[in-house]
């Protein structure tokens, strides 16, 4: 009888500090990547643009690795709408950042928000709330002259979208 309290008390002991170090771990390692299935790779929308880049001067070397890789590959991010048109229902580009209410600091830098184009036909849902974007992500590091004759980055992510779904975390 005395052992299996000490068993049961070792077990809610691995689990109490366990399960926070490893998903202390897991955000670490992962760096907001996530392979989840065969097709899809889950990325933390926050956590891909979390480090700093220059409008003017960044280029494609200051970005991290693992966010480089992306290009290209099919991948799932979950953020707000954001239509800079306010088109209502019939947008086919827009903006996904991922901050929820509460979060705002100031609008979000570029490396902070993925641009999307999606067909319209496959834009299932448009409202407030947080949202599924599935579909191709691409690292662009687009650019646009300012008046004063500055380049500045106006796009570091852009996304061909498949489909758009309302997130049930919201």
């Amino acid at each position: 009888m005395r052992n299996s309290r000490k068993v049961i008390f070792a077990g809610v002991m691995v689990l109490l500090v366990g399960s926070p170090l490893y998903y202390f771990l897991n955000e670490k390692l992962s760096r907001g990547v996530y392979h989840q299935g065969f097709y899809y790779k889950k990325v933390d929308l926050k956590a891909i643009g979390a480090f700093e880049l220059d409008p003017q001067t960044g280029s494609l070397a200051d970005l991290p690795n693992q966010y480089r890789a992306l290009d290209g590959q099919k991948l799932f991010l979950e953020g707000e709408i954001y239509d800079p048109q306010e088109a209502g229902k019939d947008i086919t580009e827009f903006q996904l950042v991922g901050m929820r209410r509460g979060d705002f600091c100031g609008p979000p830098r570029v490396q902070e928000r993925v641009f999307c184009t999606v067909p319209n036909e496959k834009l299932n849902y448009r409202g407030p709330g947080y949202h599924k974007v599935f579909g191709t992500l691409h690292v662009t590091m687009k650019r646009e002259k300012l008046a004063d004759g500055r380049n500045c980055l106006i796009e570091v992510y852009h996304l061909d979208a498949d489909s758009v779904e309302r997130s049930k975390s919201d």
